[in-house]
């Protein structure tokens, strides 16, 4: 039985609960207010309230996955917004108790748990709504399970988000199209980020698109400018291949190992010196899966994997 540790725990119910959430309803300069006022658009009954407790507006979501027993921690902008899962809001239901568990451990393996999301089987990558029933697969989710299990040479029906991988934000309130992410990004991440690594001793830190990698390297400014990838830049940037120009890539060496290698930096984050790798993100025209063949040399999968 995986189980999280009390520190999760605790963290897990400190960003849920945290406190920026009510400091931005009552102060409009605030770094989160934008992101934080968001769900006015969604909930009809938040439009200018001064406080969220008792409210249905939903809580920041910590990470998805288990950090002390994740392999590799996947970075994402922030969470998305469904009003129809049974999610942490402000009510009176949700226990500190409750959060706890929510927070911690969100992805279960039975799907008549009262709330979170399914691990395995058939169900993976759903969520349980509050009629009690599932929604569909996430699309996000299902692509990261997919890379985790490139990455890790594991079966993808084995994969275990309780086990091999976990998900989190560099903003955790929860928003459509990254919408107030740019404002509260230092403010949130300064917060948080650090803390939740600490806690995972995952040797891989993998940032997906482009969003989440320019929110990452105003954290990060010295990374080179050869990691990640993106069109319209106006300084260089690196390169990564589309699934037309692939195989003229590998032909005319262009997609080299040592172009593959450029988007993976080593760096001192959460106390420990991880590999920060660039991937596309999912509905990308560049070439997403990494068992394509010649998308990534075999001695790069390796590199990833020492230590792991």
């Amino acid at each position: 039985m995986i189980t999280p540790t009390k520190l999760e725990s605790n963290l897990a119910f400190e960003i849920l609960s945290c406190s920026s959430v009510q400091d931005s309803l009552m102060n409009c300069n605030h770094a989160c207010s934008k992101i934080v006022r968001w769900q006015e658009s969604k909930i009809e009954s938040l439009k200018l309230v001064k406080t969220f407790l008792g409210t249905p507006a939903q809580r920041p979501e910590p990470w998805a996955g288990h950090l002390n027993n994740a392999k590799i921690v996947f970075l994402a902008s922030n969470p998305s917004f469904s009003v129809e899962e049974k999610y942490p809001t402000w009510e009176e239901e949700w226990s500190e108790s409750t959060l706890r568990s929510f927070g911690s451990e969100r992805f279960v393996e039975s799907v008549k748990a009262p709330f979170g999301a399914i691990d395995k089987g058939v169900d993976a990558d759903r969520t349980i709504l509050k009629s009690g029933k599932l929604s569909p697969r996430v699309p996000y989710w299902r692509e990261i399970r997919g890379r985790a299990s490139e990455i890790l040479g594991i079966p993808r029906e084995e994969i275990s988000a309780r086990r091999d991988y976990v998900m989190t934000e560099l903003v955790h309130c929860k928003s459509h199209n990254e919408f107030g992410v740019t404002e509260a990004l230092k403010h949130c991440a300064n917060r948080w980020l650090n803390r939740i690594l600490e806690l995972t001793q995952a040797q891989l830190l993998v940032v997906m698109g482009v969003k989440p990698a320019k929110q990452f390297l105003e954290l990060f400014p010295d990374i080179p400018k050869s990691w990640g990838s993106w069109k319209n830049s106006k300084s260089s940037r690196g390169y990564w291949p589309t699934a037309k120009s692939l195989p003229i890539d590998l032909k005319t060496k262009r997609w080299s190992y040592e172009q593959q290698k450029m988007h993976t930096v080593e760096i001192l984050i959460g106390g420990r010196t991880r590999k920060v790798i660039w991937l596309p993100r999912p509905n990308s025209s560049q070439v997403r899966k990494l068992s394509t063949p010649g998308l990534i040399d075999s001695r790069l999968f390796l590199y990833w994997r020492e230590g792991l």
